[in-house]
């Protein structure tokens, strides 16, 4: 767009007609708005979320919920191709859950009972008349279901969850599974040998002994009176008549079955422990067994031949063909991750098992290990392409080419090492096992060893300069240099037997170490410490970092505590979220990242969403580029398209939202131009108004308010008029050029 003329008028000029000439505008109106801010912790690896997820519930073939640790409700609408997490303030870890319609449904947890009337969006607790701790849910219809428990916990509801009232049951023994055919035909299996039956709605109930200490899972039926049951040591019972009798069928294996369904009275699976899997195509008569590259999860749910599986650190699987391939949708794979680190926002590393490498702030993590070894427990980032890791039996890798390929150092040890750290690219240290202390002066090529006079496992080192610095070890270890470690010196805590894994150096006088059940704090460079209280059940604590002089975290194993004035006090919080998070690290009080034991990798979000376009002018069939900035996972806009940044070429007026799979969006009303405008009224809002070839005005711009700024400006392409009645108050700014397309 090239512009040929313009001018401004601000508030002392109030022209009553001026005419201008040759003079092109395209509308193109851009205006953006947060509408959700999720400020807090947002899982990346695995993507959407990575508790354990304990049970999944079909409504129909596309309709899916699932639940787990911590709360954590999981909901997808195409079968379980996508996944939303519906956040909630549930602090339980949640067992079962069963919905009677696409709003109406209930889960428990614990002695617990929640229900929802709008898909999951909202929870409302219901009383639980026993308080005995509950195991399974199943709803008959929208208004009848019953809900199982220890010690013969049996309840029944005939409002769709909204009470339940307790039935008294002829055993004291804790209750499963729960299967009604109608309102008068039903079976419990109890955890141990036996199922119960009733005909008469759970009125009275019959004991049938299946087989004598074999312990009874998962069970299902595939007509009124056929089904299966999960037994232990590889074994399966099957009933014919409804219950009333069983015969056991051997799956040729000593695994325990965790979960067995059939398709229909041939065709039938079952995943075993240990990720193992059964089929068969003859009724159960013969089975083959493999163990697949999927991993099995904690349960498995099917609708038809469409199938949904979860697990272990979020994982789900799903199959649309009966169980004969599956595809990983979300990938909750553990891979211990010891340490992550980050040079800039955009590019870093997390060590553990193996390496894995992300380029875009931890949007994607790849695993990206060229080292031809595995089992890492430290990293050191110099800059985008060069870094070094160490890890188990002496081994420690250097790259220059960002991992494309690795060097592995000579370090004259086999000794597992756990820390490294550089005061610059040339001289580090690195320590391990039996009070292994290596140092290098050239970069890595070459490591000396240094004498710790200990035999204990050291942990980490770190160094406030090239002289001075500080190590930590199992046995109540902390060691101190102040000659680069020509000489090492044992500084007393007065804590016998602590593990301290960690530890962050503030200035040369000031320090924090963490251990499996301390904080320690030293002001003196660590000629004295003391043990700091954190408020809040904790058990071990792994690492500590500060990203100001008062803002720092604490990470552990399920354990995260927070202080705002600089380690005088520490407050729990409440993230829910599992795992032993080893790894952490912060640039500002807006990025930082924390890595589990499990493989999660979180990020912290300070919910704030950046559009790089608000108010753009396009000719005709002109791309625009838009971004949305700041987001620290998946982007989907509204036109399908999914990434953070993404071009269009608009033909016609419409609406883009980009949506953060974090939470939050920004939306993007693209206006396309027209031939004139004819503006009157006033305006107290500022914007942009374009024309192809016409613009006639008799506007008022701003109210002369102190409060008002109001900013216009006019765009065409052959001529603005501004009429008898047109004006600009004080403090308002009025701007106008001409433009046409080339």
């Amino acid at each position: 767009m090239r512009s040929n003329s313009n001018f401004i008028i601000t508030s002392f000029l109030k022209p009553k007609y001026i005419f201008f000439t040759r003079f092109f505008i395209v509308v193109v109106l851009i205006s953006f708005q947060l509408k959700v801010s999720c400020q807090g912790w947002v899982w990346q690896r695995p993507k959407q979320q990575g508790n354990t997820l304990n049970d999944v519930f079909f409504l129909n073939q596309d309709k899916i919920w699932a639940i787990g640790e911590f709360g954590t409700v999981m909901k997808s609408g195409d079968g379980g191709q996508t996944w939303t997490v519906l956040k909630n303030d549930i602090d339980y870890s949640l067992t079962a859950i069963s919905f009677t319609n696409e709003n109406n449904g209930c889960l428990i947890a614990y002695n617990k009972i929640f229900r929802t009337a709008n898909g999951g969006n909202d929870w409302t607790e219901i009383n639980n008349p026993t308080g005995e701790i509950l195991n399974d849910i199943f709803f008959l219809n929208d208004n009848v279901g019953w809900i199982s428990g220890n010690w013969g916990t049996f309840l029944k509801t005939t409002n769709g969850g909204l009470t339940w009232t307790q039935i008294v049951m002829p055993t004291s023994k804790g209750l499963n599974k729960i299967h009604f055919f109608n309102d008068t035909d039903g079976i419990i299996s109890l955890f141990q040998d036996n199922i119960m039956l009733t005909t008469d709605g759970g009125l009275n109930w019959t004991t049938v002994n299946v087989k004598s200490n074999s312990g009874i899972g998962n069970f299902e039926f595939i007509s009124r009176y056929t089904g299966w049951l999960c037994l232990a040591n590889g074994t399966l019972a099957k009933t014919t008549d409804g219950g009333v009798s069983w015969s056991t069928i051997s799956t040729n294996t000593s695994l325990g079955i965790t979960y067995s369904h059939f398709f229909d009275f041939q065709n039938g699976i079952v995943f075993y422990e240990y990720g193992g899997v059964g089929r068969t195509n003859d009724g159960g008569n013969t089975w083959v067994n493999f163990f697949p590259t999927y991993v099995v999860g904690n349960s498995t749910a099917f609708w038809g031949n469409r199938g949904c599986s979860v697990g272990y650190n979020g994982n789900i699987l799903v199959t649309n063909n009966s169980a004969e391939n599956w595809q990983t949708i979300i990938d909750g794979k553990p891979i211990n991750f010891n340490n992550i680190d980050f040079y800039g926002n955009n590019y870093g590393w997390a060590v553990g098992s193996t390496l894995f490498k992300t380029v875009n702030g931890g949007k994607d993590w790849v695993e990206t290990n060229t080292t031809g070894s595995f089992g890492y427990s430290d990293i050191v980032i110099f800059s985008n392409n060069k870094l070094i890791v160490a890890g188990s039996n002496g081994k420690i890798a250097k790259t220059t080419d960002s991992g494309g390929s690795w060097i592995m150092q000579a370090t004259n040890t086999f000794q597992n090492l756990n820390g490294i750290f550089f005061v610059n690219e040339n001289i580090g240290w690195s320590v391990g096992e039996n009070g292994t202390i290596l140092k290098t002066i050239d970069g890595g090529s070459t490591w000396n060893h240094q004498t710790s006079g200990i035999n204990a496992t050291l942990f980490k080192v770190k160094f406030t300069d090239s002289n001075v610095g500080w190590i930590v070890g199992g046995n109540n270890v902390i060691l101190k240099t102040l000659n680069g470690g020509t000489t090492w010196t044992r500084q007393a805590s007065n804590t016998p037997g602590t593990y301290f894994y960690n530890f962050f150096i503030k200035d040369a006088l000031n320090l924090f170490v963490v251990g499996n059940n301390k904080l320690l704090r030293t002001t003196n460079g660590g000629v004295t410490w003391s043990e700091q209280s954190l408020n809040g059940f904790y058990s071990i604590l792994r690492n500590i970092f500060f990203w100001d002089n008062n803002n720092g975290m604490i990470t552990g194993g399920d354990a995260f505590f927070k202080t705002t004035d600089g380690g005088n006090t520490w407050v729990k919080q409440n993230l829910k979220i599992s795992g032993e998070f080893w790894g952490i690290k912060f640039n500002d009080s807006s990025n930082g990242w924390i890595s589990s034991g499990l493989g999660g990798i979180l990020k912290y979000w300070d919910g704030q969403l950046n559009m790089n376009l608000e108010d753009i002018i396009i000719c005709p069939n002109t791309t625009v580029n838009l971004t949305l900035s700041n987001c620290p996972n998946t982007v989907t806009w509204s036109n399908g398209m999914v990434g953070a940044s993404i071009s269009v070429t608009p033909t016609s007026s419409q609406q883009l939202v980009a949506t953060c799979a974090a939470g939050g969006s920004k939306v993007a009303n693209i206006s396309i131009a027209v031939n004139d405008l004819n503006l009157q009224g006033n305006f107290l809002l500022s914007k942009d108004f374009q024309a192809i070839n016409h613009i006639n005005a008799s506007t008022i711009i701003g109210d002369g308010s102190n409060n008002t700024n109001t900013k216009i400006k006019f765009y065409a392409g052959k001529s603005i008029i501004l009429e008898n009645g047109f004006s600009v108050n004080k403090n308002s700014t009025f701007n106008a050029e001409i433009k046409t397309c080339d």
